[in-house]
């Protein structure tokens, strides 16, 4: 058992088929080797290795290039990347034992996009980078909102990844033009999308009228990290549409495109700006918020607007990006352990 150095626990779920557990292998091998860089100990835990008074988890030994198990004292922070929310719902047990222990949850759970949308919109200088949002609980309102706009998004408020919108175009009456990523542009009613989401909690968004680069609209994606007290912008990814234009997202599709391809239309301090007032408010509201990315986009006016903010990041493409994440997270991870309170 190792004692005597900061500790810091990456919380995940258990592996399936024959791993012993799920995420980027390859991501935490960087954190738990720049933990290890700058004196502290990092490991991996399933919420079934976290015991009363210690944890099992498993560590990887460079000198060895391979994972072992390893018993250590409780950890210092806890570093959710459970992935996903069914997971988290049978991790509560566990969750609920580690707060009772006054243990740092870093981002205590996956975000809700109508809870986020409420908690930025509060704030009066972000709203204007909101587009115009509002949960909708029957055709009626569905039918409303879409003759208003003319053109909306409609996301589940628990989904992540671009999984589950779908792009409604009013053609008037109850015709609408409705495209997912996996269903094509096609004429349906009112009637029909509503069926389609009448089961699921869901949130309208406008469509804004993106800008475009050569011919294809595109995306920015944010990653911000606590530093200190303030939420600091790391890196700028961009994602354009390839394959269909609903979504940017590289798994459905999108393509990465250098930042400095779009950097003369960017104004760069308002991206310092929301990440931080962003970070502020969502740390106001959840409590431990040390990262998060933040997908926003820019219409064919320059304006800037805050379409989704995601707790659990996924991996940026960019080796810059994700070298200055591996390298200011490690830093936060020994700056919480060191300052926490017994």
């Amino acid at each position: 058992m190792t004692s005597g150095q900061p500790r810091i626990a990456i919380l995940t779920a258990p592996g399936k088929k024959n791993r012993t557990f799920f995420g980027s292998e390859f991501y935490f091998k960087k954190l738990i080797g720049e933990v290890s860089r700058l004196g502290g100990l990092c490991y991996v835990v399933t919420p079934e290795g976290i015991k009363e008074k210690y944890a099992e988890g498993f560590s990887f030994f460079a000198e060895k290039h391979q994972w072992q198990l390893m018993k250590a004292p409780l950890p210092d922070v806890i570093y959710n990347r459970i992935p996903s929310r069914i997971a988290e719902i049978k991790a509560e047990d566990c969750l609920k034992k580690l707060k009772e222990k006054k243990i740092p949850i870093f981002n205590p759970s996956f975000f809700n996009k109508w809870e986020i949308w409420n908690t930025l919109s509060d704030i009066p200088l972000l709203r204007p980078f909101l587009p115009i949002t509002s949960l909708i609980e029957s055709e009626e309102e569905l039918r409303e909102w879409t003759a208003r706009l003319g053109q909306i998004y409609i996301k589940p408020v628990n989904q992540c990844k671009g999984k589950g919108i779908m792009k409604v175009t009013a053609l008037g009456g109850q015709n609408v033009i409705s495209e997912s990523i996996e269903v094509p542009p096609h004429q349906s009613t009112i009637r029909e999308v509503w069926e389609q989401i009448s089961d699921i909690p869901v949130i309208v968004q406008q469509s804004i009228d993106s800008d475009l680069l050569n011919g294809q609209k595109y995306d920015l994606r944010l990653l911000g990290i606590l530093n200190g007290t303030t939420h600091v912008l790391v890196g700028t990814g961009v994602r354009a549409s390839k394959k269909q234009n609903l979504t940017t997202h590289v798994p459905a599709g999108g393509q990465i495109v250098p930042f400095r391809f779009v950097e003369n239309r960017i104004d760069m301090d308002q991206l310092h700006f929301i990440t931080e007032t962003a970070g502020k408010a969502l740390s106001d509201r959840y409590g431990l918020i040390g990262e998060f990315s933040i997908d926003a986009g820019v219409d064919q006016n320059g304006n800037l607007y805050i379409y989704e903010i995601n707790s659990k990041p996924m991996k940026f493409d960019e080796p810059e990006i994700e070298g200055a994440r591996i390298s200011k997270l490690s830093r936060l991870f020994m700056q919480l352990a060191e300052n926490r309170s017994f």
